[in-house]
């Protein structure tokens, strides 16, 4: 009986344990979301269409008529992004990191070595 009892706890206490590392598992970003950057001459608007495919995510930025791509990793509520911006004066690599809860995510965008805040929220579907 005492052996059954102490059976029940550890496979109880083992799958709190599992509990506990599937809560620690990558934010999920896939969606559309809406971006604010805080740029020199006030807020640009832009909106990214994300893929994730386990830490790995992919998408595309859309910014007015233009499209960029994007590609990045998520760690637990952490993300590391990078876009390539091409204009008519050549290509443009962005940085953004920065941290999810939830449906927002805050961080910094850097280009050139300048940063700006950044910001996101889920679009409502």
């Amino acid at each position: 009986m005492k052996r059954n009892m102490f059976l029940g706890l550890i496979l109880s206490l083992m799958a709190l344990t599992f509990t506990g590392v599937a809560a620690a598992q990558s934010a999920k970003l896939g969606g559309t979301w809406d971006v604010t950057i805080q740029g020199p001459n006030g807020e640009i608007h832009e909106q990214w269409i994300v893929t994730q495919d386990g830490n790995k995510v992919t998408g595309n930025v859309k910014n007015g008529n233009n499209e960029f791509p994007l590609e990045g990793t998520v760690d637990a509520n952490k993300i590391d992004v990078h876009v390539t911006a091409k204009g008519p004066n050549g290509e443009r690599h962005l940085e953004v990191i920065a941290t999810v809860d939830g449906d927002s995510i805050k961080g910094k965008i850097t280009q050139n070595g300048m940063d700006r805040d950044w910001s996101a929220k889920r679009a409502k579907s």
